[in-house]
Parts: structure tokens; sequence; C-alpha cells
């Protein structure tokens, strides 16, 4: 299906995209068409870090290489889409979170992190030093150079139209989840688990096709949940997925090596400043939330440990038994870096 899919969006970007891409006889100057397809939005605070990075890119390559951004929603395609479209050479540059590529990359899905990480630090230090190894040959395969990463959101919660602190509260539940995973976890609340895009999100929402979510505080504050949902319950079940910015290898291959030294420094500093403003705005986004009527409730100790036994060493399992050898070598090399046993609560 994603074969077929590629082939029929080939006819509809092939044009737009390499014909349109700026090269001009006599000059250096290129132009990247950069795709975005999650919470990377116009006027939102990872779209202001976005145009920055794009702006010192222009200034510091003299306008050699200039950035033109298509937001979420403004391409006929869709973010699960996005390696097909790279390894046909359709792009220049893609953002997208990790969990929207688990159907090529099952490696890549986000259940692996339910209840991994205690705090900030040691999921920066997991993707820095775990997960990116771990990933970048896979991104090879579809013509695909890591350009930045980062957490795309801090902890996930729980948010609800009723207010809910138990694990029998969330019996029943029409919930929105965004990976296999967390379906599977949901199952086990005894909720009714449904996929919907983020795009779409708001809207589920308003008609009452789901009225619950996991998602972060920036998510939450970026579709203005206020207006459609009334609760959040702080379980900090997991970061938010890790997302990337890729460029196509023959998008890449264009440029002279001091422009691609520029666009890699530029990006590790960015990619930094993202990471870093995803959990400090956290906590600001909550106090917006809650200016904007928003009720923040807490979930008991108890209550916590009796969802996380209850599902993580299932969906980790789950996850290890679709990646197979390679989830294994992960989870080896997340033990070491974490410092503690993940395997043995998998059944492994």
């Amino acid at each position: 299906m994603i074969h077929k899919l590629a082939i029929t969006i080939s006819i509809v970007l092939a044009g737009f995209f390499l014909l349109n891409t700026t090269c001009y006889a006599g000059s250096k100057t290129i132009t990247w068409k950069v795709c975005f397809h999650t919470m990377v939005q116009k006027g939102n605070w990872a779209g202001n870090i976005m145009e920055n990075w794009a702006k010192e890119i222009e200034e510091r390559t003299n306008g050699d290489l200039k950035i033109q951004f298509y937001w979420p929603g403004a391409l006929p395609y869709k973010g699960a889409e996005s390696l097909m479209v790279m390894k046909k050479g359709l792009a220049d540059v893609i953002e997208g979170t990790t969990w929207s590529f688990t159907g090529l990359e099952p490696t890549m899905d986000v259940s692996l992190q339910i209840f991994m990480y205690n705090d900030k630090e040691e999921t920066k230090k997991a993707m820095e030093e775990v997960l990116m190894p771990h990933w970048e040959p896979k991104f090879k395969k579809y013509n695909a150079k890591v350009l930045m990463h980062w957490t795309s959101g801090a902890y996930q919660n729980y948010w609800s139209k009723e207010p809910v602190t138990k694990l029998s509260q969330m019996k029943g539940v029409k919930t929105r989840v965004y990976s296999r995973g967390l379906a599977e976890m949901v199952k086990m609340w005894g909720s009714a688990p449904l996929t919907i895009p983020v795009v779409e999100l708001y809207t589920a929402l308003q008609r009452g096709i789901v009225s619950a979510v996991i998602t972060s505080n920036n998510t939450a504050y970026d579709i203005k949940f206020w207006e459609v949902l009334d609760y959040s319950t702080e379980i900090k079940l997991m970061p938010g997925g890790p997302d990337t910015l890729l460029v196509n290898q023959k998008s890449w291959g264009k440029l002279s090596p001091e422009t691609q030294a520029v666009v890699m420094e530029v990006s590790k500093k960015y990619s930094a400043v993202l990471q870093d403003e995803v959990w400090n705005s956290a906590e600001q986004i909550k106090e917006k939330l809650k200016e904007n009527g928003m009720e923040i409730l807490q979930i008991s100790k108890e209550e916590r440990e009796k969802i996380k036994d209850l599902t993580a060493g299932y969906v980790w399992k789950d996850y290890l038994a679709k990646a197979g050898d390679d989830g294994v070598a992960i989870f080896k090399d997340l033990e070491k870096c974490l410092g503690r046993p993940l395997l043995e609560k998998a059944g492994y």
C-alpha cells in the first residue's frame, strides 16, 4: 500500500519538488523545500525556532542556501509516507516524529519509552547515546540523513472531559493514541483506543469522536485543549516521541563542503535549543493551560505504580516481538545507558 501511494504522490510532487528546487545557472543559490508534519507549526514555539534555524543558515551561507517551509497539511501526503517520499527523492527535507515511521521501521515505535525514563536527563541521554545511533543507519535506507533530533514533547499525560485520578475511571473511555503500542496499553486500561492524526485531533474532540488523549502539555496548548477538554491528569507516562529533521542525500550532495559544515553546525545548535525548550516550556505551558480554565489533577504514587506494573512489561514485550533482534539490541544498550535491568521485566 505504501509503495503504491509513493508512486501516486510522485506524480503529484515530482515536478513540484525537483523542478522547483532552485539552482540557477551561473549561481550557487539552492533552495530547500522543508516539509513539516507534526507539531512544528507556523507561529508556535517550535515553528519559531525552526524559522530562526532557517534564517541563520541563509545568513551564514550568504544566501547560497535558502529555506522554504511547508507547514503541516500543506502537501498531499501524510507523515507516515515521508520515508518513501525521501527514498523517491521527492522532497529535500522532512520533519516527523519517529512513531509515524513505525510501519516501515518497527524499532522506531515509541512504545519502548513507556515508563522507561525517570527524568528529562535520562530521556536526552537515551536518545543521544542509544536511539539515534541505532536509527541513523535505518534512515540511510531511505536516502535520508539526520540533520536534527529532539524530544517532541515533555512527559505525556492523560487529558479528558471527565476528572480521572484512578485506573478504574479510564474504563470504556474513547482515547486517542498515536502508535500501536499505546493502543495495546490503553486496551489494558479498559479504554477504547483510536488513532487520529494530530492535525485532525481538535475536530475529533469537538465532535466527541474521542473524549480523552495521551499527549504532552506542549501539544495540548498548541491545539487549545481547554476549548474541548477540562482536565489533565499527570501520569507522566513517557516523553514525546523523538522528532527528526531529515535531508535527502541527493539534496545534501548538491551543497559545497563549506555549506554542509555550516548546516550541520547550525542544526546541532538548534537541535539543542529545541530539546531544552521542550522541557523548559512544559511548566510554563501548564500554567497557561490553568489560566485558560483547565484543571490539573495528580495521580497517587500507588495508582501510577499500578498502571506501570499492569502495562510496562507487556508493552515492552510486544515492542520486542515486533522489533526483533534490533529491538533487543536497543534494550541492551538502554540497560547500560540507564544502569538498570529492563529485558527481564519484558520476559527476556
